[in-house]
């Protein structure tokens, strides 16, 4: 049996009646045989009958009717939904986000998906209440790396609605350029804003999934291009995938696809707009002053 668990405390059978659960992965290995069970952890079949028939008082495996074969209870689908249920997915977000800004040394980043904006979390209040700002989609790494997860239809209905307006020399606005754009993010799990939305600053950001694998946000990092040079994208990059990844996880990530995806609130405080002028590339090494803001007229905004 690999060694899955630390030593300290162990507890054998425990051990090898959760990696009995662990064996049944579909499409192929939804029903297994005793033999197979037996041979598969490495013990006899004596004992995997044993811990076969205690699984099966608690429900969590069952036989089937007709073949005999060993598979999955239905008791785990009703665990695994009170384990969603009880979940406060913001909180998720925290120590995925600590140990981003521990490795890197910037401040980790959240987004969510709104109207064609990137609503960027600025704090929370209690466990489910989320406040932000939001960002054109198409001039930051967070939104572009949302949009670029996203299935076929509903990327298209993102890109429909944005407003492809120039924050920087910098910024897309062509749609096929920002296709590609967002095509290159996929590829590499991760997307980047160099300059487009402030002339002198970088972001980078890779997309989080709930528990249906659907794309529900993203997290990243952001520094102007003084702290955030070409040597050290790659590395950054890693962390960041590492965070969504782990944030993803934390969210049951493609384990129940049959339930109702999450679906983020984030109550928008500001909408940055676009600067009047648009400074030539080199003007300033510094960020800009941060754009005008507006008011929002709803009090809420729910991504999509």
């Amino acid at each position: 049996m690999t060694e899955r668990f630390p030593r300290a405390g162990r507890v054998r059978q425990l051990e090898y009646a959760l990696s009995v659960l662990d064996l049944f992965r579909p499409p192929d290995r939804t029903e297994l045989s005793l033999s197979a069970i037996a041979a598969e952890l490495g013990i006899s079949e004596e004992y995997a009958v044993k811990l076969l028939r205690h699984l099966e008082a608690a429900g969590v495996v069952e036989r089937g009717p007709v073949s005999g074969g060993w598979r999955l209870g239905i008791r785990l689908a009703q665990l695994g939904g009170y384990a969603i249920a009880s979940l406060h997915p913001w909180d998720e977000f925290r120590p995925p986000l600590a140990t981003l800004q521990e490795t890197t040394g910037f401040g980790g980043l959240i987004a969510v998906l709104s109207g064609g904006r990137a609503v960027y979390v600025d704090h929370f209040r209690g466990t489910d209440r989320a406040l932000g700002r939001a960002f054109p989609a198409h001039a930051t790494a967070l939104g572009k790396a949302i949009i670029a997860e996203m299935g076929s239809e509903a990327r298209n209905d993102a890109l429909a609605e944005l407003v492809l307006a120039p924050w920087t020399t910098r910024t897309i606005t062509d749609r096929e350029r920002l296709v590609e754009d967002l095509a290159g993010a996929k590829e590499r799990g991760y997307a980047i804003e160099d300059g487009e939305f402030h002339q002198a600053r970088r972001s980078i950001g890779a997309a989080v999934r709930d528990h249906t694998g659907t794309v529900v946000a993203a997290v990243g990092v952001g520094a102007p291009t003084s702290r955030l040079p070409d040597e050290m994208i790659d590395e950054v990059a890693r962390a960041v995938v590492a965070a969504a990844s782990e944030v993803s996880r934390r969210l049951g990530a493609e384990t129940l696809e049959a339930l109702p995806p999450w679906r983020p609130v984030v109550e928008v405080q500001s909408v940055m707009e676009p600067p009047l002028e648009v400074q030539p590339a080199g003007a300033s090494e510094e960020p800009p002053a941060k754009p005008a803001r507006r008011r929002p007229r709803a009090k809420g905004s729910s991504a999509k």
